[in-house]
């Protein structure tokens, strides 16, 4: 048996000037010699520069996740349906690499299928396998994952609509999510700035926290001086949670699908067919949250799209409103925005399409 990980090795940033290795093998489930080849070929450079940039508490939630979920997925009876090292291998990862393209995804299940060799199958189990696209072998993986409490679902990106699979906790609790590699003060402040990027006091959706801001209330829940708490935002954004762009911080692709859940039960549904009382925007053309998009020019219309799916939308439907009651003509309009862009030092310099 060999490991997948062999070779690799993550960076860990202790502080400014110093970092430690840590070689990775440990965390993998071996799955068999013709695999180690084949992981060190796939591993696409975006995956291995995430590898490189996690830090420790990540290391250690990782090293737990895929020692002791994984072992229990191998435990799951699942009558008449093969379960196999393609499978075992691509869900290693989806969980080690973070939101993947499709293509991408398709490309690796392919590659893994062209290297399927394993005994202990029937003949009918390795065709099956074999036979399987990528959506279907997610699905047989989802199959096991879902009684633990795990899932790789589909998103989109906010920016360009491509679709996204990745591996999501499937808590409502937003405390109950991958969050737990932190300390509970640490913990506390993640979810303080959550709550400030929801709170939308001023009508503007702006989805943001500024870098003051989030400094604040790190400062407020954990104690930590301003180097601790710069470190800290470096973390978060390293870990896919939020993204950052001109002093702001934001919640990313990551984020929103993990947490897509918790922040409907907790800050409620905005649609066309809702009242004004919920605070997450709903795209009127793909159905996802959008924290960066346009809205609709009538202040008192719920009407949101993303970007791109505004423009799928025209030019399927035509430019007006979608909404029931509204009569505005998109076109007739200059574009009003939802996310960092709604600020007006933003706009020169902040593209939405980037």
């Amino acid at each position: 048996m060999a490991c997948l990980c062999l070779t690799y090795e993550v960076l860990i940033e202790k502080s400014r000037k110093q970092s430690e290795k840590f070689n990775i093998c440990s965390l993998c489930v071996c799955v068999g010699k013709p695999y180690t080849r084949l992981w060190e070929n796939i591993l696409t450079r975006k995956a291995h520069t995430l590898l490189t940039t996690l830090n420790y508490s990540l290391l250690l939630l990782t090293r737990y996740t895929l020692q002791h979920t994984l072992h229990k997925i191998t435990s799951v009876s699942m009558t008449h349906v093969a379960y196999s090292n393609v499978e075992r291998a691509l869900l290693q990862f989806i969980m080690a690499s973070g939101p993947i393209k499709r293509e991408n995804l398709v490309l690796i299940h392919q590659k893994l299928k062209a290297e399927f060799n394993e005994t202990g199958l029937h003949e009918h189990e390795v065709a099956e396998v074999k036979n399987r696209d990528a959506e279907d072998c997610v699905e047989v993986i989802n199959d096991r994952l879902r009684d633990l409490g795990f899932e790789i679902i589909t998103t989109r990106s906010q920016d360009t609509q491509e679709m996204m699979y990745m591996y999501v906790n499937t808590s409502t609790d937003i405390a109950a999510q991958n969050f737990t590699a932190h300390t509970k003060p640490e913990v506390e402040a993640i979810k303080k700035m959550i709550e400030k990027i929801f709170a939308d006091t001023d009508g503007e959706e702006q989805f943001i926290i500024t870098s003051k801001e989030a400094h604040g209330i790190c400062r407020s829940e954990t104690n930590k001086s301003s180097s601790e708490i710069e470190l800290f935002l470096r973390e978060l954004v390293n870990e896919g949670w939020f993204d950052t762009v001109g002093g702001v911080y934001f919640l990313s692709t990551k984020a929103l699908g993990e947490l897509r859940r918790a922040l409907l039960d907790q800050y409620g549904a905005k649609t066309h067919e809702s009242d004004n009382q919920g605070l997450v925007n709903i795209c009127e053309g793909c159905r996802e949250i959008v924290t960066r998009g346009l809205r609709c020019p009538n202040s008192a219309c719920n009407v949101r799209f993303h970007k791109k799916c505004q423009a799928n939308f025209v030019t399927a439907r035509g430019s007006q409103c979608p909404g029931p009651t509204c009569n505005i003509d998109w076109k007739e309009h200059d574009p009003s925005y939802v996310g960092e862009k709604a600020i007006k030092r933003f706009t020169q310099y902040v593209d939405i399409e980037n």
